[in-house]
């Protein structure tokens, strides 16, 4: 369990951000907004007026860049163009938020052990399993700490079944 915010920082739920305003991550923010051990906090998009949207519509912040969201969110779902989903899953789990990657995980097998590495030492990742945009859940719902490795040596990176090569 992490020593800050969320759960084992004495919140009753765990606060999360949705990085990526498009479709994919309008989804996740409806999900996260049903859940009740959740706490929506807001959403983050280089295009701000479409950022702006999906926080008036939850009732959230718009974050204006991924530097606000140290220490205002315990997670973060990345939900941005594949081609960043390392850049911005990286620069999430070295502020020690605990992120959620859609699918596919990343652009090439290079990029995903880029997100794999650090997620390995702090055990912060989650690979998108779902289906149609939906978060994936354990039976507890989102935990603290590691949200539930999905990574498996049969985990795919934009199509290509990868295997563990070490």
């Amino acid at each position: 369990m992490s020593e800050r915010g969320g759960v084992a920082g004495g919140h009753d739920k765990i606060r999360v951000c949705v990085v990526g305003a498009g479709e994919f991550g309008r989804n996740h923010a409806r999900v996260y907004r049903e859940m009740a051990n959740v706490e929506l906090v807001g959403v983050v998009d280089e295009n701000t007026q479409r950022a702006d949207l999906i926080a008036q519509e939850f009732g959230i912040r718009a974050f204006k860049g991924i530097a606000e969201l140290e220490g205002a969110v315990d997670a973060a779902s990345v939900a941005v163009p594949t081609v960043s989903h390392a850049e911005v899953g990286c620069r999430l789990m070295a502020m020690g938020i605990d992120v959620l990657v859609e699918k596919p995980m990343a652009a090439s097998l290079t990029e995903a052990d880029s997100l794999l590495t650090p997620a390995s030492i702090l055990s912060q990742i989650q690979s998108n399993c779902g289906s149609r945009g939906k978060p994936m859940r354990n039976t507890n719902g989102l935990t603290r700490g590691v949200l539930l490795a999905m990574l498996s040596s049969k985990s795919r990176v934009n199509g290509t079944k990868r295997t563990n090569q070490k």
